[in-house]
């Protein structure tokens, strides 16, 4: 006799409607960039406010401040819908950070910025907790709906052979 709430097998099977969310695409799709602007937009305000405290924040944690706004802002720009990074940036950042424009790679360095925020005091560690969640949620709409990830223009663009063989 099967299952008829499904299994964790059918949650991440494309096929199965187990675990679908009953909305039309486009507004998740909405909701999704929406919600990432806002976290990522937090998350540059939590950095800052890291960086100007003088009890906590020496000489690493600026850098690590510096390395966080430069990932986040790279994130935010392709996150948002009506900007497109101009074409010779974009060429330089697929040479030199193909991984970026990679589902995997990105999910790493999403990853990698979102831990760096638990060393930012309490506010850094909320929005690393949302960012953690949002990846998570973003890893779950790319199997359940995957037309939801049509607004990642700058990640579906051709790309050169030297860059295909990026890891």
């Amino acid at each position: 006799m099967s299952n008829p709430r499904g299994s964790v097998a059918d949650l991440f099977n494309k096929e199965s409607s187990y675990g679908k969310l009953p909305y039309d695409n486009n507004v998740i799709s909405k909701a999704v960039t929406w919600g990432n602007i806002a976290i990522y937009s937090l998350t540059i305000v939590a950095t800052v406010w890291f960086m100007l405290d003088t009890t906590d924040c020496f000489y690493l944690g600026l850098l690590n401040g510096v390395v966080e706004i430069v990932g986040v802002t790279f994130l935010l720009v392709s996150e948002l819908p009506m900007w497109s990074i101009p074409p010779t940036v974009d060429t330089k950042l697929r040479e030199f950070m193909g991984f970026l424009y990679k589902p995997v790679g990105r999910l790493c360095f999403v990853l990698y910025v979102s831990f760096i925020l638990f060393g930012f005091g309490t506010f850094g560690s909320l929005m690393a907790v949302l960012m953690l969640v949002s990846t998570l949620f973003s890893v779950y709409l790319y199997f359940k709906h995957p037309t939801t990830r049509e607004l990642y223009h700058n990640l579906d663009k051709p790309t050169d052979a030297h860059v295909n063989n990026s890891t």
